[in-house]
């Protein structure tokens, strides 16, 4: 009787942890998907304005990580 509720707690630990990782992989194609875009348009921005570097070495890239940022927290 043990082994078997033994063998039920283990197969249950493993559906568990599959279902885990599933939700997982979901959840880091849905910030990919959140987040491509906005690099995308920052990087249209740069191009379209190039005025928005600046004084002390801070870039776009500075822009792209504050988008990113903003949309990772939500």
């Amino acid at each position: 009787m043990f082994l078997f509720l033994f063998v039920i707690f283990v197969i249950a630990n493993f559906v568990v942890l599959y279902a885990y990782f599933l939700w997982e992989v979901d959840r880091i194609k849905e910030v990919n998907q959140r987040t491509y875009p906005l690099t995308e348009y920052a990087e249209h921005e740069e191009a379209a304005a190039p005025l928005l570097k600046g004084e002390k070495g801070k870039s776009i890239d500075a822009a792209k990580k504050l988008i990113v940022d903003k949309y990772k927290s939500k």
